[in-house]
């Protein structure tokens, strides 16, 4: 018994010894801790300011940006107020252009001219803001003469006024949204793809319809008017039906007119668009090929194959009637 009472004691006294040997082993790395610790609140102030310091060089860096960011989306919203006045401008030469074309040459022209351009910006100063009266006789500066000088020039201010007056009535919150709206460019691949094929489709149909109409009715002649009806067209006219026609008229007819007023109605007047042509084929043509362009706008979700399509067909046909 006295034997096992002194070994208890033994193992009791090394336990014990083991647990001290710990105790104070703790103890040296709490000391450690702790001074390492004063170390880093004393060096806790530096840190902060060199943070700071790194903060403030980002700001400083990145305020130019920003500040240009926000003149982006300030030009974004105001840039709607621009498309209004361009579209009053535009409209405004297409009747100075009538006027000088079916009224005879007299000392009341300029005048007249004169007139109805104060007119018209007192309306825009009234009704827009003065900003939008700027914006007109800016329009007007650069289109009037234009106008006045070259006999086919209202052509493109019809297109002018389709794009400006679409531009105004599609206009989101800012471009990148408004392009979103119409779906452009949107899958690229697949919308290029859709725009040939529907070409080649619309070009074959073309081709068979009209030698059906000819055949059936044997009025050669009136296929034959839009072809010297094109070829009277200065070469700006002709470059402007392949390059600008066909984004005025898919933005108004198609991005606009078809989605709110439906596909045949956007067709019917799309077809009533070409009546100055004089042709019957012309006009049956141009229904069925904004039927065409708008189913295929509702299909893709996208102006993009739309305009591909227009323009391969105007380039199309312009070659064939040789106009270029």
């Amino acid at each position: 018994m006295i034997g096992d009472s002194n070994g208890r004691r033994k193992e009791t006294s090394k336990t014990s010894g083991k647990t001290s040997g710990k105790t104070g082993g703790g103890s040296k790395e709490s000391r450690e801790e702790t001074t390492q610790g004063f170390q880093s609140r004393e060096e806790l102030p530096q840190v902060r300011r060199r943070r700071e310091a790194c903060r403030a060089q980002e700001q400083a860096f990145l305020r130019p940006l920003r500040l240009f960011r926000k003149g982006l989306i300030v030009a974004d919203a105001s840039v709607r107020k621009f498309f209004l006045p361009v579209f009053i401008s535009s409209i405004f030469c297409i009747l100075v252009h009538f006027y000088g074309a079916l009224a005879p040459p007299s000392v009341f022209e300029f005048p007249a001219y004169a007139l109805g351009f104060i007119i018209a910006l007192g309306l825009v100063y009234r009704f827009l803001k003065a900003d939008s009266a700027l914006y007109f006789t800016l329009a007007t500066a650069i289109l009037f003469p234009l106008t006045f000088f070259l006999d086919s020039f209202y052509v493109l201010d019809l297109h002018i006024a389709l794009i400006a007056i679409s531009a105004y009535l599609l206009w989101q919150r800012s471009l990148s949204d408004t392009l979103k709206s119409i779906g452009f460019p949107g899958n690229l691949k697949k919308n290029l793809l859709i725009g040939v094929l529907g070409f080649i489709g619309m070009l074959l149909a073309a081709i068979l319809l009209t030698n059906i109409f000819v055949y059936l009715t044997g009025n050669l002649a009136d296929v034959q008017k839009i072809a010297h009806k094109v070829t009277d067209f200065p070469l700006y006219v002709l470059l402007a039906a392949v390059f600008i026609a066909p984004l005025s008229e898919e933005l108004f007819f198609r991005a606009f007119l078809s989605t709110r007023y439906g596909v045949w109605v956007s067709s019917a007047l799309f077809a009533v668009s070409h009546l100055a042509y004089g042709s019957i084929t012309e006009l049956v043509g141009a229904f069925l090929l904004g039927l065409a362009f708008a189913f295929v706008y509702r299909y893709a979700k996208s102006i993009t194959p739309c305009l591909v399509m227009h323009f391969l067909y105007n380039l199309a046909a312009l070659i064939a009637i040789g106009a270029f």
